[in-house]
């Protein structure tokens, strides 16, 4: 043993004594211990600098007699190791205590941020196999290198593959890797790298595409004529009326049961998601789909009751012709199909399925302007969250004014008709 080395038999004399002192060895200074004066128990340090030229930093080694001095001693060790190496053992510790890889190549913290942040916010199944599918094309050409060394222009060549496909893929996942490196660097210090946002702007989203909707009273009515004219199945035609009275996301109309219809109070309830665990309703931004409720009008309710006449057997309301195990019920492209396709493609372009939205809400604003919340309750109406922080923090569900916009607009509709309700679908 070196002389003058620190020992169990000094340490316990230190403590012995009353008085205050600082204990160190000669051959390593900056590794010392201090007792306050009565004190019960020696504090051990560590001063070092990492990396050169920068501030002296302290590091607490732990209190003995509560960490043996050779516990005490092995950990100073270890930091003079990890400095001899040219790692930082600060945030070597925080690695090993967050149990988390040595590993900091580019691949490595992909990895990482997705199994440590994304995985744990995302629940959308398809959008999380989407991300995944893009982190993946990355990874392949970028994952051996290490973190600090990616630049913006070797980035730009894994995901200019990806903008190929999709420029709006590639710009959602340049925001993932902004997000990727300003995880390594706060967890595993590698360095303000600004390889993904220098490339932020490069790639342009796909604006949201207009739905095209008739606004005017005469030509909107020639166009439901014309819709119930073309000739279809009883149950295609009862699809598109239910769709332009509810104006709610198509998806949500075909895949709907029988076994959702609360024929008593006149509800029918919406599920957030399909039997098979995938989203029935579209979520907002950041948040998990949600139920919703559309309010059975007498219009609607009679539009069912047709319906039940000719699939109330089956599980589903808009089940399938021909019952493919697959496809139980109808397409949804099956009303936005007709309406290109009728007339010799004269409404393409004009209205569109997506558009019955624009119709009731344009029509509310013209005629029931005074409605208290109309604009709130026809988006809510649709299976939509408004925009706004408001909304964030509002938990009243409108669902008053909701049944009051889709009575007025199921009766306006029903004015438009050329037939009677009843011999719809009949």
């Amino acid at each position: 043993m070196p002389p003058n080395m620190l020992t169990e038999l000094k340490l316990k004399s230190v403590l012995n004594d009353p008085q205050k002192a600082r204990i160190t060895e000669p051959e390593h200074p900056t590794f010392y211990g201090i007792k306050s004066a009565a004190a019960k128990s020696i504090n051990f340090e560590l001063r070092y600098t990492f990396p050169k030229g920068t501030k002296q930093q302290t590091r607490s080694l732990g209190s003995y007699p509560k960490k043996s001095l050779s516990y005490i001693r092995k950990k100073a060790a270890w930091y003079r190791e990890c400095i001899a190496a040219g790692e930082d053992p600060a945030l070597k510790e925080k690695e090993e205590r967050m149990g988390l890889s040595g590993d900091r190549s580019f691949g490595a913290m992909i990895d990482e941020w997705s199994k440590n942040v994304f995985l744990k916010e995302a629940k959308d199944k398809a959008y999380i196999k989407r991300v995944e599918r893009n982190l993946e094309v990355v990874k392949a050409e970028l994952g051996s290198l290490q973190t600090a060394s990616v630049s913006a222009k070797v980035l730009l060549k894994p995901v200019s593959k990806i903008a190929k496909a999709s420029e709006s893929e590639a710009a959602r996942t340049v925001n993932q890797l902004i997000q990727v490196f300003s995880y390594a660097n706060r967890i595993h210090g590698t360095g303000g790298n600004t390889a993904a946002f220098d490339l932020k702007g490069t790639f342009r989203p796909a604006r949201s595409k207009k739905r095209p909707a008739i606004t005017d009273e005469a030509p909107f009515k020639t166009m439901i004529g014309d819709v119930l004219d073309h000739p279809a199945t009883a149950r295609s035609d009862i699809l598109f009326m239910v769709a332009l009275i509810t104006f709610a996301r198509i998806g949500e109309l075909v895949a709907g049961r029988w076994e959702e219809i609360d024929w008593e109070n006149r509800i029918w309830h919406v599920p957030a998601l399909k039997p098979d665990g995938t989203n029935r309703t579209k979520k907002a931004k950041y948040q998990a789909p949600k139920a919703h409720d559309i309010y059975l009008t007498d219009q609607l309710v009679q539009l069912l009751r047709n319906l039940q006449s000719i699939t109330g057997n089956s599980e589903y309301m808009f089940a399938s012709i021909n019952r493919r195990k697959n496809k139980p019920h109808m397409d949804v492209a099956t009303v936005q199909k007709r309406l290109k396709e009728m007339k010799g493609g004269m409404y393409k372009g004009v209205q569109s399925q997506h558009g019955f939205r624009t119709n009731a809400s344009t029509w509310i604003a013209k005629n029931h302007s005074a409605l208290p919340n109309a604009a709130i309750a026809v988006e809510i109406a649709s299976g939509r969250t408004p925009e706004g922080v408001e909304y964030v923090y509002n938990r009243y569900t409108f669902w008053k004014e909701q049944c009051e916009v889709w009575a007025l607009w199921s009766s306006y509709i029903e004015s438009l008709l050329p037939c009677p309700l009843s011999e719809i679908g009949n």
